[in-house]
């Protein structure tokens, strides 16, 4: 899976996660990227796609939205479908500068697991071959 965003964010959603009943610490991001923030930054507004497992073990697809003030507090709301989360998105973002976004196709997310993949091979050969 592809990680992009804020570590502290991903922190906040594992938490929320684990306070609802599910397993937090265990849930696999597809997404978590910054979408808007707010002239001077204080407030920023993420967009995440996460799968997670509840405690009957379970699995969940959630899509969610943060709104992380950095001088108060944070919002985490979770969504079903992916337009009831841009719904959402454009309600928080409001007069925000927004951060242009446009979802990878399964043919993009395919492409970059097999160039990640060839990454790792080639790293380990080589360590193989030096180790030599």
């Amino acid at each position: 899976m592809i990680r992009i965003g804020n570590r502290v964010t991903e922190r906040d959603v594992r938490e929320d996660l684990t306070r609802r009943g599910y397993h937090g610490r265990t849930a696999k991001f597809e997404e978590l990227e910054l979408a808007a923030i707010e002239r001077p930054g204080w407030i920023q507004v993420f967009r995440f796609e996460v799968h997670v497992s509840d405690e009957d073990d379970n699995r969940h697809h959630f899509y969610g939205v943060v709104r992380d003030d950095e001088r108060n507090q944070t919002e985490i709301r979770y969504f079903d479908t992916p337009d009831a989360q841009q719904q959402h998105l454009k309600s928080w973002s409001g007069d925000m500068i927004l951060r242009e976004y446009r979802p990878r196709t399964r043919a993009e997310k395919i492409l970059l697991g097999v160039f990640v993949s060839l990454v790792v091979i080639l790293a380990a050969f080589t360590v193989l071959v030096k180790g030599l």
